[in-house]
């Protein structure tokens, strides 16, 4: 499945992303559709975790989902489309990682096994509910970051996670 898009409450696959001058760059550098931040879902297998970090440490809390070759291939064709076009996407671009660099824990995990949706709608859980191996929807906004004068490169920023299935 491709990574889906949300403008409102209102999923769009990005195979059916509207035009590209439809979207735009906020004043924080997040992808805007309209007044509203382009949420993208990605959904895979947990392979990496690092939401809870020390007072003293400078990297960000992250996830990093297993893909296989065609959502892989989509996350990096997304991110592709919203980058300075002189620059190739990696694999390690697909890490999704938390922008503020503040918290501490992060605290925006969901049971989403029923169903993923409004936040007050699924039970609240915490970064010892997941795991490796388990089945997440990550709900992330494109975030742009400068990279030579004039050039970006986008990345996926961490809002919250919605735990599917337990391994």
């Amino acid at each position: 499945m491709p990574p889906a898009i949300t403008h409102g409450d209102i999923p769009l696959l990005t195979s059916d992303l509207p035009p590209l001058q439809c979207f735009s760059w906020s004043e924080q550098n997040f992808l805007s559709l309209g007044n509203h931040a382009a949420r993208i879902l990605l959904i895979g297998k947990v392979k990496t975790l690092a939401l809870r970090k020390d007072k003293r440490s400078k990297q960000p809390l992250s996830i990093e989902l297993s893909y296989n070759t065609s959502q892989a291939s989509d996350a990096k064709n997304t991110l592709k489309i919203f980058s300075s076009p002189e620059y190739a996407i990696q694999d390690d671009d697909l890490v999704i990682r938390e922008h503020a660099m503040n918290q501490l824990v992060f605290t925006q995990i969901y049971d989403a096994k029923k169903r993923y949706g409004d936040k007050e709608n699924m039970p609240l859980l915490s970064e010892d509910d997941i795991s490796i191996g388990d089945v997440v929807i990550v709900e992330t906004n494109i975030r742009k970051h400068e990279v030579t004068q004039g050039s970006w490169k986008a990345a996926y920023d961490l809002v919250r996670i919605g735990i599917v299935e337990k391994m």
